[in-house]
């Protein structure tokens, strides 16, 4: 299941798990993507940054909304958003906590919206998301669930896109 693409030559930069990958330019956005394995199925949970504003968008928080939070903290992130990639229990199941503890907004696709009817937006027409100065085309992409989708930090060049695979490791594809 895809997660999140980005481009090199949109963002110069980023950082993964506190490790810096450059396509050799520098540039204004940097993104900052931590990548934790959450819940008793070891699903992957993202937090996703922008390090000119700080503000950090989570994706499918898993069960432990507390270590989420925590890991933000580390950087100075403060979490706007919650995104769903599909709305299964395990990769739902963080939402309200996530939300108490940080007014965070709830986002999931609108085929999904009755897997997680607490959401406070449903994602439909694929409407580009915004994160500080980082912006998100939203991907539709039914098939593990009818409201599946996947987010791609926009913009030409190669695209590197995050697959979610047991915790082992984080499989990162580039596609020139």
């Amino acid at each position: 299941m895809l997660k999140i693409a980005f481009q090199m030559s949109l963002y110069p930069e980023i950082e993964i798990n506190g490790a810096r990958l450059s396509n050799g330019f520098r540039g204004r956005n940097m993104m900052i993507i931590k990548q934790i394995a959450i819940g008793y199925m070891d699903n992957f949970c993202y937090i996703v940054g922008c390090e000119n504003t700080r503000q950090a968008l989570v994706i499918d928080p898993g069960s432990d909304a507390d270590r989420i939070v925590s890991e933000a903290e580390k950087d100075s992130l403060e979490i706007v958003t919650i995104v769903n990639t599909h709305g299964h229990g395990d990769h739902t199941a963080g939402n309200a906590t996530l939300k108490e503890r940080t007014g965070a907004r709830v986002f999931i696709h609108e085929l999904d919206g009755d897997r997680y009817p607490d959401a406070d937006v449903l994602l439909c027409n694929e409407k580009p998301l915004q994160l500080g100065d980082l912006a998100f085309d939203v991907i539709h992409t039914p098939g593990h669930t009818p409201g599946g989708i996947c987010l791609h930090a926009s913009k030409i060049s190669s695209t590197y896109l995050f697959r979610s695979l047991p915790a082992a490791a984080l499989k990162i594809v580039r596609i020139a």
